[in-house]
């Protein structure tokens, strides 16, 4: 299943039709796909073997539509690949842009968009698009994977008169373009899926802090645990959010606890983002709840604005097997930077930076699948990048360009990495000025979560700093390298820090395991920082 994120924006600039014609009568078809987005618009789509046709459907009064591909892993405005059709002299126009700020959008060189038709009749509009699912437009388009079994972020707007800012009239939602069915279905309907667990935030009073990291253990006792979960396997995790607390809940982590003599450490099995997509694990692949005796969900409260009474029951529901179902193979979660926190309370260099760490080599006894992975920093974080060598060869490369703390989200991966592969993770900030890197939101952070299986192959679930990697750099930047919307290839440091290499720097960079590890040290149902 492939989901995308989609915000409608009203106003950008963009593509000239070539003729487009008018007609009324029947406008859609009832059959293909489709996705209401407010009182005025509606998606509708058809897919074909090299591409995407797209039916705007809006009300007539609107003089404007756009429509956006974003960057997975973020989703925000910079970044994105958008669609505009708007009028001009009562004729339709169609463009092709991209966006690397929060600005209207630039008009791409290479228009890849078609504007096929415009049809209407008294009670609505549609815009008949067409676009290939990759356009071999590297710089400026994003593709499509009809493969990918993640979200990829769209965004949406309209508007009434001449194309400008939107305002309000913008949305952002999630959407499975190539897949009948979405992530909860698709979950309910397979064939050793028995049951759910809610595992939630019991009326937590959220505190008048910045920021709150709460623990909460899910049973009373390891004999509740095994009457709820005993001989189950997890096969998947959907957050949910209550709507009165939304604004408060950044991010959820959830630990499976082993060992009584240590309540808050335990195997993290799941890391999203409040606007992170549900979790669906590979068929053959789940986690045995007979590894453990209890869970400890850990909750980001982010309350900038120091709101007193709010009360959450936000948390994690839990698929499950019937007791005594397996799976071939349990999941892990995979942690490169800094999972213990060494370099917490240092001050970044200002006002621009660049942090990287190194995994010298992947300790496991045989080939393990990379499944999916959530790169993650806070709000200063700019730019975050995962290089893997092999060899001395560089394979594989995945980076938010474009990192966007309150839109962060797992992407799909389903890649073979081997024992022995070396790994880089570069962590880019901006705008910094007096930051340090800690647990508050406004602290910083640099870390990547790889989901991973079979966990028998993994000797260490930790290659970062001070467990089994090495912090290699820490840099002054005079700008962000990014290759979208610039018209220039993805780069590496790596040729500079194969130099380097193994030595460890004075300076500074912090995991989100950061986390769990500080919480386990202080042993404490709250942490709040004022």
């Amino acid at each position: 299943m492939s989901l995308c994120r989609l915000l409608i924006i009203c106003g950008s600039a963009i593509v000239l039709a070539s003729e487009v014609q008018v007609q009324a009568g029947s406008l859609i078809n009832e059959e293909i796909r489709n996705l209401t987005i407010s009182d005025s618009l509606t998606m509708h789509w058809e897919l074909s073997s090299e591409g995407i046709f797209v039916y705007l459907q809006t009300d007539p009064s609107l003089r404007w539509v756009a429509a956006a591909i974003g960057e997975e892993g973020s989703g925000s405005m910079p970044g994105m690949d958008s669609v505009l059709v708007y009028n001009q002299d009562d004729d339709w126009i169609v463009e092709d842009g991209y966006a690397v700020g929060y600005t209207l959008p630039s008009r791409d060189k290479k228009q890849d968009w078609i504007l096929h038709s415009v049809e209407e009749d008294e009670d609505m509009r549609v815009f008949k698009l067409y676009r290939d699912y990759d356009t071999g437009d590297e710089f400026y388009d994003r593709p499509l994977d009809p493969e990918a079994k993640l979200s990829i972020p769209m965004l949406f707007a309209c508007g009434t008169g001449a194309v400008s800012y939107h305002g309000s009239n913008r949305w952002r939602l999630t959407v499975d373009l190539f897949d009948d069915k979405n992530p909860v279905e698709e979950l309910l309907n397979m064939p050793d899926y028995d049951s759910t667990y809610s595992a939630l935030n019991p009326n937590v009073e959220i505190p008048a802090a910045k920021t709150t990291y709460h623990e909460q253990f899910i049973f009373e006792n390891g004999d509740d645990f095994k009457a709820a979960l005993g001989g189950r396997t997890l096969i998947g995790i959907v957050p949910t959010i209550q709507n009165a607390t939304k604004q408060f809940v950044h991010h959820f982590t959830l630990y499976a606890i082993t060992d009584e003599e240590n309540m808050y450490g335990g195997d993290l099995i799941y890391a999203g983002a409040s606007s992170a997509s549900p979790e669906v694990f590979p068929i053959n692949v789940g986690i045995s709840a007979d590894d453990y005796i209890n869970l400890r969900l850990q909750t980001h409260f982010d309350n900038p604005n120091l709101v007193e009474g709010a009360v959450d029951n936000s948390g994690v529901i839990l698929y499950l097997t019937e007791a005594g179902v397996a799976r071939e193979h349990n999941l892990a979660v995979f942690q490169i930077g800094d999972p213990n926190v060494e370099l917490f309370g240092q001050h970044l260099i200002e006002p621009m930076s660049r942090y990287v760490f190194e995994c010298e080599a992947l300790n496991t006894t045989d080939p393990v699948t990379f499944y999916t992975r959530l790169q993650h920093m806070h709000g200063h974080g700019a730019k975050i990048q995962t290089e893997i060598y092999r060899d001395g060869e560089l394979v594989r490369m995945d980076s938010v360009e474009f990192y966007d703390f309150q839109y962060q989200d797992s992407t799909w991966m389903n890649w073979t990495a081997l024992p022995g592969d070396r790994l880089v993770l570069e962590c880019e900030y901006d705008n910094v000025k007096d930051v340090v890197w800690g647990l508050d939101s406004d602290n910083e952070m640099c870390i990547d979560f790889i989901s991973a299986y079979p966990r028998s192959n993994f000797n260490s679930l930790y290659c970062g700093y001070k467990s089994g990697g090495v912090f290699v750099e820490e840099a002054k930047l005079s700008s962000i390298r990014r290759s979208f919307g610039s018209g220039k290839t993805k780069s590496s440091t790596m040729p500079h820090i194969a130099i380097i290499a193994g030595g460890v720097s004075a300076g500074v960079v912090v995991l989100v395991a950061a986390v769990g590890i500080m919480l386990r040290r202080r042993r404490a149902k709250y942490v709040a920082v004022p």
